[in-house]
Order: C-alpha cells, then structure tokens, then sequence
C-alpha cells in the first residue's frame, strides 16, 4: 500500500485561471443580485438605500475585474 507523505493537497493544484474566473464571476452576480433586491425593495421611499444598491453593483464589478486580473495572471 502507498502511503503519501501528507495527507493535505497544496492549493496551487486547484488554483488556476479558470478557477479565478469562476470565483470572481461568482462573488460578482452575488454583489449584482444583492443590488438588484436592494434597488427593488427600496423603492422610491428611499434614496438613500438605492445609492447602497449602486454600491453593491459597483463591488461586483470589482471583484469580476480582480478575477480578470488574477486570471491573467495565472495563466
């Protein structure tokens, strides 16, 4: 029987660009759906709470964008 040398799996096997991609992707349409429910349930009572849902779009673009660079980078 072969036995490994330790029993834990390096994360740089996993870690490539498309692994990137699909992350940062993910966390963005988590960030745009977040926005959209916040834009729709603020309504036009709150003005305020629509500028949070701009913000929370504007977070999903940056981490599509973070995923993009990171992409780049690993491949």
């Amino acid at each position: 029987m072969l036995q490994r040398e330790s029993p834990l799996v390096p994360a740089d096997d996993y870690f490539d660009a498309r692994t990137a991609l699909f992350v940062g992707g993910f966390v963005a349409l988590v960030f745009w759906f977040a926005g959209a429910l916040t834009y729709v349930a603020a309504g036009d009572i709150l003005p305020t709470v629509r500028a949070f849902a701009f913000v929370f779009v504007g977070t999903g673009f940056v981490f599509l964008f973070a995923g993009v660079v990171v992409a780049a980078v690993r491949r």
